[in-house]
């Protein structure tokens, strides 16, 4: 049934069912977790806790309660773009983490994320 589903959404979207199925998985955001500790797309967890503890950058639960989704995507599908763009939710976000000088930020992507991929990781981050 999954796969059905996933077929029809993928010719809605474009993108073959498989990809879809794929980034779904079992659940809400369970193709985004397996993006967040994957070690060769995604990455996340090479610098990001699931708990509020730091690593190399700061923990990540409750993220989706301090930021927006549409921040969200903008920030993990080009986090140096948003950072220079500094808007209202990124120069909180600076505020908060004490890098309001800092002329770059130190998050950089192991690999590019495609929509999908990024809006996947989105959904995971919202269960934490």
């Amino acid at each position: 049934m999954t796969f059905i589903f996933g077929a029809a959404l993928g010719l809605l979207q474009g993108c073959s069912g498989e990809s879809i199925t794929t980034l779904t998985g079992s659940g809400i955001g369970q193709g985004g977790k397996s993006l967040f500790f994957s070690r060769t797309k995604g990455g996340c967890s090479v610098c990001h806790k699931v708990s509020s503890k730091e690593l190399v950058g700061p923990g990540l639960a409750g993220i989706s309660r301090r930021h927006t989704r549409e921040w969200l995507v903008k920030w993990i599908a080009d986090p140096g773009q948003t950072w220079r763009e500094n808007g209202l939710e990124t120069r909180g976000m600076k505020k908060r983490l004490r890098k309001e000088i800092q002329a770059e930020t130190k998050m950089k992507l192991l690999n590019p994320l495609n929509r999908e991929e990024v809006e996947a990781i989105v959904d995971y981050l919202t269960t934490l």
